[in-house]
């Protein structure tokens, strides 16, 4: 009975620190071996680049669609969530290649992360 009890605790023990550390370890870290500059609201990489290829569509909008999740989920598995958002990257280019029903797009661009605001303390 005593070994079930100390099985049991020590398994809720490791859930709980496997649990919380997913949600603060999303920023992988691996950003950081990039030059990075601070462009307005934005923190961006300065020259670092990352491209997505989508898959063949129909039109040239969903062809972009389809590169830029390509994109987002290359760029958010490498350095986290926060700067794998496709619509806060910058200097953004998109080629695509094929005719109306076989179109595939590429994208490239830097990826940036929204610097959050600091909340001042109350005297």
């Amino acid at each position: 009975m005593m070994r079930n009890s100390l099985f049991v605790c020590t398994t809720a023990a490791l859930l709980t620190l496997v649990g919380s550390s997913v949600s603060w370890a999303d920023d992988t870290g691996f950003i950081t071996i990039h030059e990075l500059r601070r462009e307005g609201r934005l923190y961006c990489t300065s020259s670092h680049t990352h491209v997505g290829t989508g898959t063949v569509q129909r039109t040239k909008r969903r062809a972009t669609r389809s590169a830029a999740r390509e994109w987002s989920e290359f760029t958010t598995w490498e350095y986290g969530s926060d700067w794998g958002r496709w619509r806060n990257a910058r200097g953004k280019t998109v080629s695509c290649t094929g005719r109306r029903g076989a179109i595939t797009c590429t994208v490239e661009a830097r990826p940036c992360k929204v610097l959050r605001k600091r909340r001042r303390r109350r005297r």
